[in-house]
């Protein structure tokens, strides 16, 4: 099943594509710093779907703040006219999506996959039942 934040975050990367190489001309270092964002994004929401606990969010506010550089990298180099508003207006949709997602999942409560309760039966022995199963 396919992952929004993930997937969304990927087509940002799409579309970026000819616009780093229009800012590159112009400008390399921003360039390179509009990459290291997109990735950045990308890569982050990608393994924070793999892990629990804070560790997840953490991974999603760097996400989050990954998308935040690369917005402001987008307006910086449309200010200075290394792209053009209609490039921008392209990708801001997509991005302000990305972000969107990315503040809900900052802020939701993940629970492990592999999270475990302790149940103690009538016998008064304890044991470890796996949330959804149907052994308690």
């Amino acid at each position: 099943m396919p992952f929004d934040a993930l997937e969304m975050s990927l087509a940002v990367m799409d579309q970026l594509a000819p616009m780093e190489i229009k800012i590159r001309v112009r400008r390399k270092s921003l360039a390179d710093q509009v990459g290291r964002a997109a990735e950045s994004v990308a890569l982050n929401v990608s393994e924070a779907r793999e892990r629990a606990g804070l560790d997840r969010t953490d991974l999603y506010r760097r996400a989050a703040g990954s998308a935040s550089e690369l917005t402001t990298a987008l307006r910086i180099a449309r200010a200075r006219g290394y792209i053009t508003q209609a490039d921008y207006a392209a990708i801001d949709g997509v991005l302000d999506r990305v972000r969107a997602m990315l503040w809900g999942l900052c802020r939701a409560r993940h629970k492990p996959h592999y999270a475990e309760s302790w149940i103690m039966p009538s016998s008064g022995e304890f044991s470890t039942v796996r949330e959804g199963s149907d052994s308690a």
